[in-house]
């Protein structure tokens, strides 16, 4: 999207946001890019898979995903 530039967030801003538990964290990566590098938490759904699991985010929080682009 045109728009991406402002939609991220910097990791310090996430950090005080994840730990005042604003903002929701998910991995939307394939398991063969977690397997190489991965993070030890929040959600982890595969974008394919993101659909079909969309009763598992906050609606109420930010949610910030990590994604291989």
């Amino acid at each position: 999207p045109k728009n991406v530039g402002s939609m991220k967030i910097e990791a310090d801003e996430f950090i005080d946001l994840y730990n005042q538990n604003e903002v929701d964290f998910v991995d939307i990566r394939m398991k063969f890019e977690t397997d190489v590098w991965g993070f030890n938490f929040g959600l982890k759904i595969p974008a394919n898979e993101l659909p079909d699991n969309l009763e598992k985010l906050d609606k109420e929080k930010l949610i910030v995903v990590a994604c291989p682009h």
